[in-house]
């Protein structure tokens, strides 16, 4: 639940308490793996050398979808030289994307961001990479995480073309089941009507 809410499993700072009888404790480690399982975007921590010393599960499944062997670009794989062999199009934006990661890794900076094409074959996509310096002692690492931001970029799109994202609300519409009629208004501008079918329990009647 949301920290205003009443789950009392947790203690205040938001780390397991105490197992209750029958229950098989469960360290931080543990705990702190399943949130970071939990995120949308895929995370991976890298060391000074740019070796991947840690990967979350959208990370692994990103690979897995994308035609990718996981192993080779998880633990052990040097996440840093995969950018700089990169190959194609998209091989300036690796290179640019490595070299923002390692000031991050030498300290010339805390953190770097670029956003930038990722398209499939299918469809368009977008995302936002971001590198973190971790704080602390110790050997330097780094947080790699890569958002998907398709949704905002294909908005900010439409709006650039003049259609003021209804493309996008059409896409939208249509993949619950709905329709988006795009007319003109009375007034001037566009007219737009979306329908969205409901849920069966809430029609009259059932």
């Amino acid at each position: 639940m949301h920290p205003s809410g009443g789950d009392t499993d947790r203690a205040s700072n938001g780390a397991p308490q105490e197992p209750k009888p029958g229950q098989e404790p469960r360290s931080y480690d543990q705990f702190a793996r399943s949130v970071v399982d939990g995120l949308s975007a895929h995370v991976a921590v890298i060391e000074a050398s740019g070796a991947i010393v840690f990967v979350n599960e959208a990370w692994r499944v990103f690979a897995r979808e994308n035609a990718g062997d996981p192993v080779k670009v998880s633990e052990g794989t040097n996440y840093l030289e995969a950018c700089d062999a990169a190959t194609g199009p998209d091989s300036e934006t690796a290179a640019a994307f490595a070299a923002g990661a390692r000031e991050v890794l030498c300290g010339l900076r805390m953190s770097f961001e670029l956003e930038y094409p990722c398209h499939a074959p299918e469809r368009r996509r977008w995302f936002v990479g971001r590198v973190t310096r971790l704080p602390g002692p110790g050997p330097p690492q780094a947080v790699v995480a890569h958002e998907d931001v398709t949704d905002r970029k294909r908005y900010e799109e439409d709006r650039q073309e003049g259609t003021g994202g209804l493309e996008f609300m059409a896409e939208r519409a249509a993949l619950v089941g709905g329709t988006c009629r795009i007319g003109s208004s009375p007034l001037g501008g566009a007219r737009v009507e979306v329908v969205v079918p409901l849920p069966p329990r809430l029609l009259p009647g059932s």
